[in-house]
């Protein structure tokens, strides 16, 4: 048998001993940022690329490294996302909130990024990609297509960079891990659940014991020290959609399914991502109904839903106003009135 086979065959089967999980996550983090971004921010929002901010299909290995290859003026930003992460990133002012990228596609994916941000004026704090050659290296073929351990530690390692106090929002989609790796983090930075029944939700999830094993010392250094204001999950449309694991009695902090990134401005208005302005809101209804050409009176109703369940009565009364004065812009023939809540 040749060499390589027997190289292969032998790394395939044997002990992880040597794998570095660490070594999956290539991590770029901007220092000061083009804006001096020095103090704690307000927030950090941590975000999925594929399927979440870019239109993308891929099934297989192949698929996903034909889209890393792509031009960037091939890339879709998924309608509303540039315009909800601008204002969720700048409108408290200055030191911004926190961009984070984190993905699971190759390193190769990130100048693709790095242009179409640019073609999309956003800019961020640091972005992750999976180093999949390192799995290639090591034959470890059945990671290649496994994001929990990864995606899991990749997080981790930012909230560890952050500090202790660090408010975090998450937004990611139903097609991979996100729900079960955002839900995992959640709770284990608010102290919900203890380390060990963090890495037991890793197991649970699909994880290996000698990766969930890596994992643990960061998990130590975080549990307790934050907290995540809200979890949005895109409805990619065919994907299956998030099964709670049998462990999780009650997912916590709720999911919100979205399939308009309006829903998650709103949602950002009711955690205090994006301040509870009318201004802001009637303005970003103005970019998402022109940039994803939803209906003036669909966005009416969404802020009129989102006012009657409410608990805050100035978030409440923001958006009734943006209502108000999206009924105002909007053509007669459009008009739909009825009794605001």
């Amino acid at each position: 048998m040749p060499e390589f086979f027997r190289n292969f065959f032998r790394n395939l089967f044997s002990s992880h001993d040597d794998y570095d999980l660490v070594r999956l996550v290539d991590r770029r983090h901007f220092v000061g940022s083009v804006h001096g971004e020095i103090a704690k921010p307000p927030f950090d929002i941590i975000c999925d690329i594929d399927k979440t901010y870019l239109e993308t299909e891929f099934d297989t290995v192949v698929d996903l490294a034909r889209t890393a290859m792509e031009d960037s003026r091939a890339k879709v930003t998924v309608f509303g996302a540039r315009e909800v992460l601008l204002a969720a990133r700048w409108a408290r002012g200055t030191p911004p909130s926190g961009l984070h990228f984190v993905s699971s596609s190759p390193p190769q994916l990130r100048r693709v990024l790095e242009a179409k941000l640019a073609m999309d004026g956003l800019d961020w704090t640091s972005d992750t990609f999976k180093n999949q050659a390192y799995n290639l290296r090591k034959r470890r073929l059945s990671l290649l297509r496994h994001h929990v351990a990864y995606k899991t530690l990749a997080i981790l390692s930012i909230m560890e960079d952050r500090g202790p106090g660090g408010r975090y929002v998450m937004i990611g989609d139903n097609a991979e891990s996100d729900p079960l790796v955002y839900s995992g983090v959640a709770r284990l930075l608010a102290a919900r659940v203890s380390v060990e029944e963090f890495q037991q939700h890793l197991v649970n999830a699909g994880s290996q014991d000698f990766e969930t094993a890596q994992i643990m010392p960061v998990a130590h250094k975080v549990h307790g020290t934050g907290s995540v204001a809200g979890i949005f999950i895109r409805k990619v449309p065919g994907s299956s959609g998030y099964k709670p694991f049998v462990t999780d009695a009650q997912v916590w902090p709720p999911m919100s399914g979205f399939t308009s990134f309006f829903e998650v401005a709103t949602g950002m208005v009711e955690v205090g991502v994006l301040p509870p302005d009318a201004d802001v809101i009637f303005k970003l209804a103005t970019a998402i109904h022109n940039s994803a050409l939803i209906p003036v009176p669909t966005l009416i109703g969404q802020l009129r839903q989102r006012a009657g369940e409410c608990s805050s009565l100035e978030v409440a009364g923001a958006f009734r106003a943006a209502a108000i004065r999206l009924e105002d812009h909007m053509p007669a023939s459009w008009l739909i009135r009825a009794p605001l809540n």
